[in-house]
């Protein structure tokens, strides 16, 4: 049995209070407590915090502390007292932060997921310090530049903040293949897939024939940064792929839902068949947005 490590994971389930984004971080700090290990839920992006409720961004942010705190704790109340926020303001949340510098400082792994956090000095002294790449392309865009050394700043320095880690894992599985097209300069990409831990999805489990019979899925039509540009091509959201997939619902044996947020051309899905709701619907709680799932 491998003996315990002290873990910290860094990622955005505070800035973006949303069911997804909960799921996408919660569960590498989940599983890592699972198999044993010491774990520190770490959040300190310099962001300013989404409030889906009012549909803006805030730099005091103590409701999204709240929401943390309040799932973490669901998830598992052995996490309840395992995070540490601080919001765009510099307000902190969770546990003090001369804790929290001493757990980073003495950590075996700093798991860097998304590229999210600012990394100060306690983040980079852990033993490990390893980067999880959770948008392939948006990360290695901007290598050609750097290495021709026509990259301006800040991106310059995010690139640098790059090579302070020790390893860096992608969910870009072709990474550095001789086909692919993302940039992989620099460093060397070693491909990952997001974890799933099962025992959290237990309940929600529903036999086929109490589910709805509806396929589903929950997209957001354009992410909020623009689209990365490589070798003259201007990349963009899942908005551009979907138009070519408009007339699915005439293919599909059962009716096709998405829980869709953001701008997005809703009548014209409408009329090819697409059901939607609204996406903050089902994301508001990490538990409905499960369900959600589950119940397709």
């Amino acid at each position: 049995m491998t003996s315990s490590l002290r873990i910290v994971v860094s990622g955005l389930a505070a800035t973006y209070p949303l069911g997804g984004v909960f799921w996408d971080y919660a569960q590498y700090l989940l599983g890592f407590h699972a198999l044993g290990h010491d774990v520190l839920y770490v959040e300190d992006t310099g962001q300013w915090s989404y409030d889906p409720v009012e549909g803006t961004y805030v730099e005091r942010a103590p409701n999204n502390a709240a929401y943390l705190a309040a799932h973490l704790a669901r998830l598992d109340p052995a996490l309840a007292d395992r995070w540490f926020f601080r919001d765009a303001a510099g307000v902190t949340y969770g546990r003090p932060w001369a804790e929290v510098d001493r757990f980073c400082r003495s950590a075996d792994l700093f798991l860097h997921v998304s590229a999210s956090c600012q990394m100060r000095e306690a983040y980079l002294a852990a033993r490990c310090v390893a980067l999880v790449d959770s948008d392939p392309l948006y990360t290695q865009a901007s290598v050609p530049d750097y290495v021709a050394g026509t990259l301006p700043e800040p991106d310059r320095e995010r690139l640098d903040g790059l090579l302070r880690h020790d390893r860096h894992f992608t969910f870009g599985e072709n990474v550095g293949a001789a086909d692919c097209l993302v940039p992989a300069g620099l460093v060397r990409w070693m491909p990952t897939r997001q974890p799933i831990v099962l025992d959290a999805f237990g309940d929600a489990v529903v036999p086929l024939t109490d589910r709805r019979p509806v396929f589903t899925t929950v997209a957001s039509w354009e992410p909020r940064e623009q689209g990365p540009k490589v070798d003259g091509v201007r990349y963009r959201g899942k908005s551009a792929e979907f138009i070519r997939f408009m007339d699915l619902p005439a293919r599909s044996p059962l009716p096709l839902e998405v829980a869709l947020s953001g701008e997005a051309p809703r009548e014209r899905l409408v009329r090819h068949g697409w059901r939607l709701v609204e996406g903050y619907e089902v994301s508001r709680d990490p538990w409905v947005y499960r369900d959600y799932l589950a119940r397709s």
